[in-house]
């Protein structure tokens, strides 16, 4: 019998990535995984606020999860709850400016 380990991984829709206010993230996959984080950070000259959408049950029915405003030259970590499922996740940034959204799976 094979011992199995976990799925684990780092990874996200954006990394230093330039964006366009109100055009979302492509999707990035949530499912599978018990304890999900999102860290989310920018280097605009001001506050930016990223949308979290997800996707519970894969059909591309999109819904509004939170929003977080990060301060400039701020990180945020947001952890999901256990219990929150979802196929998949994409991020919409409400200014123009260069972002990262990156996602640490256990």
């Amino acid at each position: 019998m094979c011992a199995t380990r976990p799925i684990s991984g780092i990874g996200g829709p954006w990394k230093d990535s330039a964006l366009k206010a109100g055009e979302p993230s492509d999707p990035y996959l949530m499912t599978g995984y018990d304890d999900k984080r999102l860290t989310l950070s920018h280097s605009s000259d001001s506050a930016v606020t990223f949308r979290v959408e997800l996707d519970a049950t894969g059909s591309g029915e999109w819904q509004n999860y939170r929003s977080f405003e990060v301060k400039r030259g701020a990180k945020m970590t947001q952890e999901f709850p256990q219990a929150l499922h979802a196929y998949w996740m994409r991020v919409v940034v409400d200014r123009p400016c260069i972002a990262t959204a990156q996602c640490d799976y256990r």
